[in-house]
């Protein structure tokens, strides 16, 4: 009886037939869709040479980054950064899942830093966890804690961050995307900050003051407090 080969375990990584397909798949439309990206900057160049008048609502350049750390990621990722510096625009950059964040935050810091005219400070580097974290603040830039249920960071697991590394420059953010989320996350990240005794004036500061401190680089930002 013939054996069907996605049921055979590859001893050497313990992954099947079937998942490997998968993920050689994925790798291949990832690599397709990059091809895409060089014509359309073209398009991007237009639109960040217009008017401020004509762009009232754009921030910033983001959500960049690097998914599996390629090659094609990273030339793009250069790209992105030169278009930001050239029209002097907030940077926010995301980071890689599970066991390639680390490595891929280290690459995204150093081509980050190697760009004489990147500002840490005008730039969030997104998705950071425990071993992360303090990599991204030691060097400048702004951390952003992205809160899920389950998977990148839970509220308790945001909190004992925050009560173990400085928060003047960290961003709190949740999602309704993929997977299990919860798009109540922040709220529940102030709860689990009151239960532990953090004052109301420190909760605001994280969860509205940062935001507002960071986004006001930006000359096109107005705070909807002050408007009010």
């Amino acid at each position: 009886m013939a054996t069907d080969t996605a049921d055979v375990v590859d001893p050497r990584t313990g992954v099947d037939g079937h998942t490997l397909a998968r993920l050689t798949a994925a790798k291949t439309v990832t690599n397709l869709a990059l091809r895409w990206i060089p014509p359309f900057r073209p398009t991007l160049e237009r639109a960040f040479g217009a008017t401020t008048t004509q762009l009232t609502t754009v921030l910033g350049i983001g959500e960049i980054g690097l998914n599996k750390n390629t090659r094609n990621e990273m030339k793009i990722l250069e790209q992105h950064i030169e278009l930001a510096v050239k029209h002097d625009q907030l940077i926010l950059v995301h980071t890689p899942h599970l066991e390639d964040k680390r490595k891929g935050t280290r690459l995204i810091t150093d081509v980050l830093k190697a760009h004489p005219g990147v500002r840490p400070e005008r730039v969030i580097i997104d998705h950071v966890e425990e071993h992360t974290i303090h990599e991204v603040l030691d060097q400048g830039f702004w951390a952003g804690i992205t809160l899920y249920p389950e998977s990148k960071s839970t509220p308790v697991r945001a909190v004992d961050m925050l009560e173990n590394f400085a928060s003047q420059r960290v961003w709190l953010n949740s999602a309704c995307d993929w997977g299990h989320s919860d798009p109540l996350a922040v709220p529940k990240a102030m709860q689990e900050m009151r239960r532990r005794g953090h004052s109301a004036a420190a909760i605001d500061r994280l969860v509205y003051g940062n935001p507002v401190k960071f986004l006001s680089q930006s000359p096109r930002f107005q705070d909807p407090a002050a408007q009010a």
